[in-house]
């Protein structure tokens, strides 16, 4: 009975993390849907939070696998400094990951300087697939 109690325990919270990152992931997802939409802005805040959500591996019993890194795509992005009233652009071919990084202090150091003092941010993107170009 051990043995069979503790496979079921194994299932049940697997089942129950996995449920639970299902819901967790479909939140990010329309978040960041918000930031696609014509004229769409969400807060830097949000993007982070929603890039950072990770999708619940079974196999592993991890939660190992961002949202981001599944549903990246190439495009632009716009990132307005509210406070300065001033716009970051850029293009890339991954653009969640791209905009993450400019607010991790990896590819823009003023962005992340503004966003560290303070700054109140706001991330709009767009998908190349989207506009009237063939490439970046």
């Amino acid at each position: 009975m051990g043995f069979l109690s503790d496979v079921a325990g194994i299932v049940v919270k697997g089942t129950l993390r996995y449920a639970t990152s299902v819901s967790d992931v479909k939140a990010a997802a329309e978040t960041l849907a918000k930031a696609e939409a014509q004229d769409g802005w969400i807060a830097a805040e949000e993007f982070l939070d929603s890039s950072d959500v990770r999708i619940y591996n079974l196999e592993d019993d991890q939660y190992d696998i961002k949202i981001v890194k599944e549903h990246d795509f190439p495009g632009g992005y716009v990132l307005w400094n509210k406070s300065r009233d001033l716009y970051h652009t850029g293009i890339g071919s991954d653009v969640y990951k791209k905009v993450e990084r400019h607010f991790r202090c990896y590819d823009n150091e003023a962005v992340f300087a503004d966003s560290e003092s303070g700054g109140s941010f706001m991330v709009s993107l767009f998908r190349l697939d989207n506009t009237e170009y063939d490439d970046l």
